[in-house]
This record gives C-alpha cells, structure tokens and sequence, in this order.
C-alpha cells in the first residue's frame, strides 16, 4: 500500500512528488544520498554531563557535534541528533537558518561547532546577534 511510508525531512529542502508516494521502490532513485533532517531527542532518565566533563559511555550521544539541555520539567535531557545511525549527531549550521538564529546585515555569521557567532563587521562595534552593530567611529572623524 502506497501511503503505508513516512520520511522526515527538512521542510525548506523536500518538494513531494506523486511517485514519492511508493516509497523505497522511489526515494532512493531520487536521493542516493539520502535526505537531510533534525530531531531532537528527549531521553527520560540522566542529566546533561559538567561543562568540562566527557559525557558517560551510556550517554545517549557523544559525538561532539551534540548540545544537550537538561529538562526542566524533571529528570531527563535533550539533545541534537539521532543516537540510532552512525554520526547521527551532527553540527547544524546556524547561519543558514537565520529565521531561527538571528545576525544583523551588519554582522558576519560565523558557524561553530554547536554553536554560532556574528560579529560585527570590521569598522563597527556591538553585537550583530542583538542587530546593535553601529560605526566605532563618529562620521566627523572619518572624513
């Protein structure tokens, strides 16, 4: 039966076909490859390990490329990644989902592992993830 298949995949790269439809015997012709997504795991029992500490062997995720939280409504935490494939857990790039992670047009998104940064371009002073970059210098002094 043809709509007994789900996949999950990022919104923004995925357009539906019909054929997608009839699933293994479709998608992997049309992704050899592979699609691209992100889950967030939630996992019911542990904590997040110190900052610092390497994470225990029974953690959920270790690559380095994961960020963990701890859960705040009880014992638990989340992370970035999928424990389930080899290097399931991988760095997302921020500075591609602006709508999510902002940086002004006066900053320069830098991608980091777990993380990003946005600086303010060279001349001005603030911080571009704030969207407060402005000249260092007063327009009278630079003319």
């Amino acid at each position: 039966h043809p709509c007994s298949y789900a996949m999950v995949v990022e919104r923004s790269w995925y357009n539906f076909s019909t054929p997608d439809m009839y699933g293994n015997e479709v998608l992997p012709k049309r992704f050899p490859s592979g699609v691209p997504f992100v889950i967030d795991f939630s996992i019911p029992n542990g904590s997040c390990p110190t900052k610092g500490q390497q994470p225990p062997r029974d953690y959920a995720c270790v690559s380095g490329n994961s960020s963990c939280v701890n859960a705040i409504s009880g014992h638990g935490y989340v992370y970035d990644g999928n424990p389930y494939i080899a290097n399931g857990c991988q760095d997302i790039d921020e500075c591609k989902l602006r709508n999510l992670y902002p940086c002004s047009s006066d900053g320069i998104c830098k991608n980091t592992l777990g993380g990003y940064d946005c600086p303010c371009k060279p001349g001005m002073k603030g911080e571009g993830i704030k969207g407060t970059c402005t000249d260092k210098f007063p327009a009278a002094a630079r003319m």
